[in-house]
């Protein structure tokens, strides 16, 4: 029987090609939610001195200046994760590019099945196309203010 030389490399990117998509998707559901945590923190931190009730002025003084060193110290952390997060982001791309040049590196599909090579095709389109989107994602988040020095 004639085996394609490269058979278990083109299954491994098919495979690949799938749990990149899932880990795109996880990737832009926790980059929506750290954008809406940063907003409410943010938010929580302008409105602290209409939350707080407190009948004593002093110790309302005093909850406040607390309420906010702890939500500050919450949003650092939120940003740190969202830097993180944009890090991660960058080494999905790169690991999603090389699995595509290997793929293209690949130009005999002498020997396989017409389904296969058509199931290589669309992997590599899925892929590609989830890479735009974490590019699009990843210059998104380092425009934003957050990102500058």
């Amino acid at each position: 029987m004639n085996v394609p030389r490269y058979q278990d490399t083109v299954r491994q990117f098919i495979d690949l090609s799938g749990e990149f998509s899932a880990q795109v998707n996880g990737a832009l559901i926790t980059v929506k939610r750290l954008e809406m945590a940063y907003h409410e923190i943010e938010s929580a931190v302008s409105k602290t001195d209409d939350d707080i009730e407190v009948d004593n002025v002093v110790r309302r003084g005093l909850m406040q200046k607390i309420a906010r060193r702890d939500m500050s110290l919450v949003l650092e952390q939120t940003l740190r994760m969202e830097k993180l997060l944009a890090e991660s982001i960058r080494l999905l791309i790169q690991n999603g590019e090389a699995a595509v040049r290997l793929i293209s590196g690949i130009e005999d599909f002498k020997g396989y099945t017409a389904a296969t090579a058509a199931e290589v095709n669309i992997a590599r389109a899925e892929l590609v196309a989830k890479l735009n989107v974490l590019k699009d994602v990843e210059r998104d988040m380092l425009k934003s203010d957050r990102f500058k020095p």
